[in-house]
């Protein structure tokens, strides 16, 4: 079984039994709609992550949302969506990894320009610590878990803008593992 994902002008998902059969397709819209990351589990599902302003057909919200912000949407092995969930503040998260974990929740990793991210009560790190480095466009990073019905279960900054998440993955346990990039003299940003 082949899993495409793609974009034009709308995040494009596309489903193929066997190449070249296609099985299905799926545009999912919104502003400047991209995709950055997709996963998938063991029932067939197809979590796609990226990025997309006004006009994404979210059915939950959490934050802002009023810039470029990220997106998760969890698609069943016909193609339906389970969910199309949108995270972020006033400017702009990109995410860089999605993972599931083997009881359906997702984590999603990546950059931000938002100072007013919806970081939960009780996160690793709830407010942005630095400023960019130059070099890094972003103020900082992010991390979430979204529970296997698309709820919020956690969200948080993660290091600063010295460092940039550049892929996700989970532990056999469900924990977060991130990979970053990190500015010459502030590795310690991974060490915490």
């Amino acid at each position: 079984m082949v899993r495409i994902c793609g974009i034009f002008f709308v995040a494009l998902a596309v489903r193929a039994a066997t190449a070249p059969d296609l099985e299905w397709v799926r545009e999912i819209g919104g502003t400047g709609a991209q995709v950055t990351a997709v996963g998938s589990d063991g029932q067939g599902g197809l979590y796609i992550a990226g990025n997309a302003g006004a006009g994404f057909p979210a059915t939950r919200t959490y934050g802002k949302a009023s810039g470029t912000n990220a997106f998760v949407v969890r698609l069943d092995g016909s193609g339906t969506v389970v969910y199309a969930v949108k995270v972020g503040g006033s400017g702009t998260e990109t995410p860089a990894g999605i993972a599931v974990a083997g009881d359906g929740s997702v984590v999603v990793g990546g950059t931000l320009g938002s100072l007013d991210f919806p970081a939960t009560a009780g996160a690793y790190q709830t407010k942005e610590t630095g400023a960019p480095y130059p070099g890094f466009s972003q103020t900082g990073n992010f991390l979430f878990r979204l529970a296997p019905d698309g709820t919020l279960a956690w969200a948080s900054y993660f290091a600063d803008g010295e460092t940039a998440i550049n892929a996700v993955g989970v532990g056999a346990d469900g924990s977060p593992w991130t990979g970053a990039r990190i500015s010459e003299g502030h590795r310690e940003a991974t060490c915490r």
